[in-house]
């Protein structure tokens, strides 16, 4: 906390970070305004690709912020999207045969799904497929990473890949020889090999978890907003940095101990 307050002083830290919203920072960034940010493996495909468009030189690279080989330090994803029906829907099954269709049948079965996959490999915003959800395997983003780079280092062959790898191999075997200076090449290249690449190299294993079996499983938003009023307030000088031990008093206080007794019983055999 006291660094962040350093460098909001030294003004390396956006000056109004406070007030930004999500697409405000995304303006941001495609405006040449922001010099680096927290993303996901997928950021080269949004929304760097936009810039790629415009700045073909920009040059970005992905850092996997770790403290020592196998802890994370920062997880920048949750599963946090669900597909409901209405009740009483005559066809409830319809929503596991399109999941099933797209990223299973599609992808290993099919010998018709080319156009599909080439799709896939677009990166689109999910809102333009059936279902607005990723469905897949735990380990395949990184199975099809390791897929593609085993066959550029020659250890198998090109015929041995998934349909969906294939398409990502392709798009980015254009871009590295220089066949093609589209963004969705590029974009491949930079978040199937480079940014899952950089995971895969410094060891990324999925944080795990924490539940409250006893309760609606979220933290209360009066402790949140404590929590990020203080934090704001301590990086901007409004509050010393010494504040933050008054901060965890309070959220103490106010429910954080027992929230925080509730995890540990809820998780003590996990």
């Amino acid at each position: 906390m006291s660094y962040l307050h350093e460098l909001y002083e030294r003004g390396v830290l956006d000056q109004n970070f406070a007030l930004r919203a999500q697409n405000n920072l995304r303006d941001l960034v495609v405006s040449g305004k922001c010099g680096a940010f927290f993303g996901l493996w997928w950021t080269p495909n949004n929304p760097l690709m936009d810039i790629y468009e415009t700045d073909k030189d920009a040059e970005w690279m992905p850092y996997y912020l770790q403290e020592v080989d196998w802890k994370n330090v920062y997880a920048s994803f949750s599963d946090s999207k669900y597909v409901v029906v209405r009740k009483g829907y005559e066809h409830p099954e319809i929503v596991m045969k399109i999941i099933s269709v797209l990223f299973d049948y599609s992808r290993y079965t099919a010998e018709d799904a080319d156009e599909v996959n080439e799709y896939f490999a677009l990166n689109v915003d999910p809102t333009a497929r059936p279902l607005v959800i990723n469905v897949d395997y735990n380990e395949a983003t990184f199975q099809i990473t390791k897929d593609i780079l085993a066959v550029m280092s020659g250890q198998r062959q090109e015929s041995t890949l998934s349909e969906i790898a294939k398409s990502y191999y392709d798009a980015a075997e254009k871009y590295i020889h220089g066949e093609s200076e589209i963004a969705e090449d590029w974009a491949a290249y930079e978040s199937r090999l480079v940014a899952v690449g950089r995971l895969l190299d410094g060891n990324y294993r999925s944080v795990k978890s924490k539940y409250l079996d006893d309760s609606d499983g979220e933290v209360p938003k009066s402790l949140l907003q404590l929590e990020k009023n203080s934090f704001i307030q301590i990086i901007m000088g409004v509050k010393p940095v010494s504040y933050f031990d008054e901060f965890v008093e309070t959220w103490y206080e106010e429910g954080g101990e027992e929230l925080t007794q509730q995890i540990r019983k809820s998780n003590s055999g996990k």
